[in-house]
């Protein structure tokens, strides 16, 4: 009875640092624009319900 070393997938070679790198700055930048983005939407939800409980003020014109 023989013994296998293990087989090596490429998937699980060690990442270069340049690769780190990118990964790294891709995830602060889609986290940054997370951030931005809820929060946005969020200022329009509360605007949008504010707009809705107040009546809309018509002005006659002279």
């Amino acid at each position: 009875m023989t013994r296998r070393s293990p087989v090596r997938s490429p998937t699980c070679s060690p990442l270069p640092r340049t690769e780190i790198g990118r990964l790294a700055a891709i995830a602060a930048i889609r986290t940054i624009l997370n951030f931005f983005l809820t929060r946005e939407i969020e200022q329009e939800r509360a605007e949008i319900e504010r707009d809705q409980k107040e009546p809309l003020q018509r002005t006659t014109a002279c």
